[in-house]
């Protein structure tokens, strides 16, 4: 009985810190990744259920009502993750058109760098934002969402050189989408504008 309340008091820690995560990185205070925050809802959903059945368990089954309310939940949870998945919209979006209101399709700092040229008249780069529905269709179209989820967890397992392998198969997989997305033209674009004749863009970075 001990064992089960303390493993109540700790799964109710960990979702605590998941939703206090979870707000850090809607309110800007952490790096901001839709798949991340699906990962960390997901952690906090099995949290629950470990709650759950662990009062229904102390409780000799009285509490039994709480699974059917988990399941509601469940499908909601489902429901809104894969209608986020479904993201629609352009693939490219150049830095000219971007406004800080695009946030949500081209991340903050993308957008900012928008808001900044445009209504403040500063010089900014050009470039170009790889857009949320550029990323929802990589994952989608590589099936690679059930792995970013996994990301985290291989990281801290096997480190740096886990990273390098996993960067080479997506660079692969991000092949097809970087096509359909006119990605090498707009990218030609800026490197015709910026760089001399026989120079890169990593050497004039340089």
């Amino acid at each position: 009985m001990y064992e089960r309340f303390r493993e109540i008091l700790v799964r109710n820690d960990e979702v605590l810190e998941l939703i206090a995560d979870i707000e850090d990185r809607l309110a800007g205070r952490a790096a901001f990744s839709l798949e991340l925050v699906e990962q960390r809802v997901r952690k906090a959903a099995m949290a629950v259920f470990v709650m759950v059945k662990n009062v229904n368990l102390l409780g000799a089954g009285r509490h039994s009502g709480l699974y059917d309310a988990l399941r509601t939940i469940d499908r909601a949870l489902t429901a809104i993750l894969l209608e986020e998945h479904e993201v629609g919209g352009p693939l490219v979006v150049p830095l000219t058109s971007l406004r800080a209101g695009d946030a949500p399709l081209a991340g903050n700092k993308m957008a900012n760098l928008g808001e900044v040229a445009a209504a403040c008249g500063f010089r900014v780069p050009a470039g170009f934002a790889i857009t949320t529905a550029a990323t929802a269709r990589f994952l989608t179209e590589g099936r690679l969402w059930e792995r970013c989820e996994r990301l985290e967890g291989v990281l801290e397992l096997a480190g740096p050189a886990a990273a390098m392998e996993l960067q080479g198969f997506l660079v692969g997989e991000s092949r097809p989408v970087a096509a359909a997305g006119g990605f090498c033209g707009h990218f030609d674009s800026i490197r015709d504008r910026w760089c001399p004749a026989g120079e890169t863009l990593a050497d004039i970075a340089a």
